[in-house]
């Protein structure tokens, strides 16, 4: 499944980022991957309030999903600190 797009220092293109898994995977994360998508979606397009509420509602279901706790905090330190020129790349800024 697509988790991020990132952008790492002294880069200039973001890259997408995906989770790899198995067929037993697919099967834990069928029930949420409408929900993550559309969550991942708004967060994107830097709509960070609305993002959260899906994203909550993916770890209503799957409470020990790590890429949805680390976009929510994203979205909650956005929505703090938005960034200045936010086009959906997250920027890391150390190696």
């Amino acid at each position: 499944r697509e988790i991020d797009q990132v952008r790492v220092k002294g880069k200039k293109e973001g890259v997408r980022i995906f989770e790899i898994y198995g067929a037993a995977r697919a099967s834990l994360l069928e029930p949420i991957k409408s929900d993550f998508d559309k969550a991942r979606e708004l967060y994107y397009a830097g709509k960070w309030q609305e993002a959260i509420i899906i994203f909550k509602r993916v770890l209503a279901s799957m409470p020990t999903d790590g890429p949805t706790k680390l976009l929510i905090e994203r979205c909650e330190q956005f929505i703090k600190n938005p960034p200045a020129d936010w086009r959906g790349v997250y920027e890391h800024t150390s190696k």
